[in-house]
């Protein structure tokens, strides 16, 4: 029986590399070196990617990287190893999803040397884990090759893979290949029955835990080149995968894609759509100039083992004053590593509305405070703005130009788990419709739909018709008219990524009523105009992107609003100076004092809202700089 392979202890910024030959009784056998690893400036043809490139001390040690998912798997399958420390044969223990790549890539790729993570680092070795992450932004930019293992095919998932082969042959050398391509994918959605095995496929891909992990993120988009995507014995065009992925996430219904979680309307090939989305952004914009949290997001709604990987993850993507100061220490917990990768982040400059708008509606972390995003949660944040994809000064609840250079939120300086938040008190939440708005099933032509939609829909109905009740009862001695309030409410004023449009609002709210009694009354939709199903759909999905998730609420002062959905009557409404929305703060019990006498009670952040009457900054023209409060958030 051979030992187990023993690692050797690794020097200063050394990296291991696999490499494979045969023995004389041609058993495939794997070989690990140890390598020097160093950045260099390099000068690059655009000026849009990093102009910084990791070399291996190596003209003699090119290598592949490989990007791929553990799977939840234990190694098990034994690998043989020839062990340089006693110079004899020894085995190493790997995943099976890792034991099916190893033999194929050594097939596509012969003669590669190659960076893999579960045998390149010693994984039961902590300390060189925290030391090794940290090089993984230059392993995966020196690498000649990142070749991503998607895993094995099913049938279906072949079927799909030989016709997006046919389709990227036939148009990869059209200038506007995505529209072509676009055309003949829309052409498999607008029949699902006839193209069920292509679809079928196209679900197996994306299902692929490859797409959901947070680590593969900086993997895909660190490389300069272009990604080999391997499944089965395939070598997919990333590209047309991720054309697939975007055209799959605007244009295939619902039914064809499968939800990812239970929680949120997000699909798995939406999923995959962020991350292709992101991979060409950083073909016109150095992954440095994006902000820590756009790669937060994408990563928030994937998995990683350990909650303190949804920061160490994506920490090769992050800017470098961050990469320097945040150190991998995995004795950390994962509240520890939070607080202090957003106290960082602030600390350069970062505002506080931002970390609070992320942190808004999510699931609480036992020992977060509740001002900080708690990044493992997969649910995105129940945010106002991000769902829409709509332009960044959609509001400007606590804006004024005479506050433009105004910074009235800092970190505690005696305690990092508080935020010392200054704003103005400006409402209070009075009545709460207790039930959250469900997700409706999407806008159809004329057909049947199933007693669980229909019953989805009724209740829907319902909880608008409480919503509506609410608004004409605030409003009742208003000058407002409760009917445009309540229809710009549901939306949260936006309607096709733009703010308020009359007439597209009340056309679209009244057929969207009418649509949904149609469901109830007949269990089927109506038969509906090309142009008017358009624009109920435009309606219907600014309800679902505003809505859900979310409560709505009536305030004191006689307002009518959207929050999370653990707002209560009593949350206070405050504005902070230049935060485009307004946030919910509930008074706690516990009171702070100081030595120079001040005192208070403390909050805790509940999240932002949409305000009907409030979001362009109506309040903040009448406030008294001198009735700033201050808000020290647990």
């Amino acid at each position: 029986m051979l030992d187990n392979y023993t690692y050797r202890a690794l020097g200063p910024n050394e990296i291991r590399l696999l490499s494979t030959y045969k023995s004389p009784a041609h058993q495939t056998i794997y070989r690990i070196q140890h390598v020097s690893l160093k950045a260099e400036p390099t000068p690059r043809k655009s000026s849009t990617w990093s102009t910084m490139k990791s070399h291996l001390v190596q003209k003699n040690h090119p290598f592949n990287a490989l990007s791929y998912t553990w799977d939840g798997q234990e190694p098990e399958y034994e690998i043989a190893m020839w062990d340089d420390s006693v110079d004899a044969q020894s085995t190493l223990k790997v995943t099976k999803n890792l034991h099916t790549a190893l033999p194929l890539l050594s097939s596509w790729y012969p003669g590669k040397a190659w960076w893999i993570d579960a045998i390149c680092i010693n994984q039961v070795d902590i300390e060189e884990k925290s030391t090794q992450i940290p090089l993984m932004r230059d392993i995966y930019m020196g690498a000649e090759k990142v070749v991503t293992w998607l895993g094995e095919c099913t049938p279906d998932l072949q079927f799909a893979i030989d016709e997006m082969g046919g389709m990227t042959k036939t148009f990869s050398s059209i200038q506007g290949r995505i529209n072509r391509y676009e055309d003949r994918v829309l052409g498999f959605i607008a029949s699902p029955e006839e193209n069920a095995t292509f679809l079928a496929g196209v679900r197996d891909l994306f299902n692929k835990s490859w797409f959901r992990r947070t680590w593969t993120v900086q993997e895909a988009v660190l490389p300069a080149g272009t990604l080999d995507m391997v499944c089965g014995r395939n070598i997919l065009n990333a590209r047309a995968v991720g054309d697939l992925a975007q055209v799959m996430a605007y244009n295939a219904p619902a039914a064809t894609r499968e939800i990812a979680d239970a929680h949120t309307p997000v699909t798995c090939i939406e999923i995959a759509a962020g991350l292709f989305a992101a991979l060409e952004l950083r073909r016109s914009k150095p992954v440095e100039k994006m902000s820590a949290f756009n790669w937060l997001d994408i990563a928030r709604s994937r998995l990683t083992k350990l909650e303190v990987d949804k920061v160490y993850g994506i920490l090769g993507l992050v800017e470098e004053r961050l990469r320097e100061k945040m150190k991998v220490d995995y004795s950390k917990s994962a509240v520890e590593v939070y607080v202090e990768f957003v106290s960082l982040w602030m600390s350069g400059g970062g505002l506080a509305s931002f970390v609070l708008h992320f942190a808004s509606g999510q699931p609480r972390m036992t020992g977060l405070p509740s001002w900080c995003p708690n990044l493992n949660s997969r649910s995105p944040a129940v945010s106002l703005v991000d769902k829409f994809g709509a332009p960044k000064d959609t509001y400007a609840a606590g804006k004024h130009e005479a506050w433009d250079k105004y910074q009235s939120s800092t970190l505690n300086p005696g305690d990092l788990m508080l935020l010392n938040a200054g704003g103005f008190h400006v409402d209070v939440v009075s009545i709460v419709i207790n039930s959250t708005f469900k997700y409706v099933p999407e806008v159809k032509q004329a057909g049947s739909v199933t007693e669980t939609e229909r019953i989805t829909v009724q209740k829907m109905l319902a909880w608008e018709k409480e919503c509506h009740d609410l608004t004409n009862k605030t409003y009742s001695a208003s000058e407002e008219d409760p009917l445009d309030v309540h229809q710009r409410t549901l939306i949260a004023d936006v309607l096709a990524w733009e703010r308020y449009d009359p007439s597209k609002v009340s056309a679209g709210y009244e057929d969207f009523i009418n649509h949904l009694s149609h469901i109830v009354a007949n269990g089927s939709t109506p038969p509906i105009p090309e142009k008017q199903l358009e624009d109920l759909a435009a309606y219907q999905k600014a309800v679902g992107c505003a809505c859900f998730g979310r409560k709505f609420f009536s305030t004191r002062n006689g307002r009518v609003g959207l929050g999370p959905p653990d707002v209560q009557p009593g949350d206070l409404i405050v504005l902070i100076p230049n935060s485009p929305w307004p946030f919910l703060f509930r008074q706690k019990d516990t009171v702070w004092a100081r030595k120079d006498g001040s005192s208070g009670h403390f909050y805790e952040y509940i999240g932002d809202s949409y305000v009907h009457g409030i979001m362009d900054g109506e309040l903040m023209r009448s406030v008294d700089p001198d009735r700033i409060e201050e808000f020290v958030l647990q």
